[in-house]
């Protein structure tokens, strides 16, 4: 699928080339579906080991909450407390 849209300013204006036309940006996004049947055939790519970014994100999430997060809604209870 390919899909465009206008570009527009921070105060709403358009966004405009050198020569006064409106910009505009196209994005490109496939899709692809995985069937057994394929197994072998369509996909049969070398192994790449996985990049684990959302076990990093999951972790980094954990690190938040218990260092930044928790301590100040709890520091915050007890001023009002």
């Amino acid at each position: 699928r390919i899909y465009q849209r206008l570009l527009f300013n921070d105060d709403g204006t358009p966004k405009m080339d050198r020569l006064g036309k409106q910009r505009a940006q196209r994005g490109i996004m496939t899709f692809r579906v995985v069937k057994e049947s394929h197994r072998g055939v369509k996909w049969n790519m070398p192994a790449t080991e996985g990049m684990k970014f959302m076990d990093e994100a999951a972790d980094w999430s954990q690190r938040q909450w218990q260092d930044r997060i928790l301590p100040e809604i709890l520091r915050s209870l007890d001023r009002t407390g």
